[in-house]
């Protein structure tokens, strides 16, 4: 992947290594991986938009975000992508409205194995480092929607 802007590849790389820890594996690694994602929907929309203003007064939420980015960009990414950016959502969801939600490990075990097996092969390099699996998952799913902000197909 050629990168045509390294000032921002080096940003929100930088803004991923700050805020995930990638030995971990519980509910800080869901909400602060939702909204890492969140923020590159965010800036996809922005940069599609002929008004940013509009974009941020708008308040859009992870979902609907996720949905326009989808809508704007379907093709360019894998599908894997848009499954597992709407997965990350629905398990966010289900931590913030049930702390214990009875289902939410095997959700999140799912989640991990579909991006293990779909995915672009960063778990693979997190394995090699000792990186827990979610946040590498999260990274992975980061890397191809940021594909989108540099002008290339994920």
């Amino acid at each position: 992947m050629a990168i045509r802007n390294l000032e921002q590849y080096i940003e929100i790389h930088r803004e991923l290594y700050k805020h995930l820890h990638f030995e971990g594996e519980g509910v800080e690694v869901i909400l602060k991986g939702h909204l890492l994602i969140e923020s590159v929907l965010q800036r996809i929309l922005e940069k599609s938009s002929q008004n940013k203003k509009k974009i941020k007064a708008a308040n859009l939420s992870f979902f609907k975000s996720a949905c326009i980015v989808q809508a704007l960009h379907e093709r360019e990414c894998a599908p894997w992508v848009w499954k597992a950016v709407f997965d990350l959502n629905t398990i966010r969801n289900k931590l913030a409205h049930n702390l214990e939600h009875p289902e939410l490990e095997s959700i999140i075990e799912d989640f991990k194995e579909y991006i293990r097996t779909h995915g672009d092969g960063t778990m693979e390099v997190g394995d090699e480092f000792g990186f827990s699996d979610l946040p590498m998952a999260i990274v992975n799913v980061h890397r191809n929607l940021w594909r989108l902000l540099d002008g290339h197909q994920a």
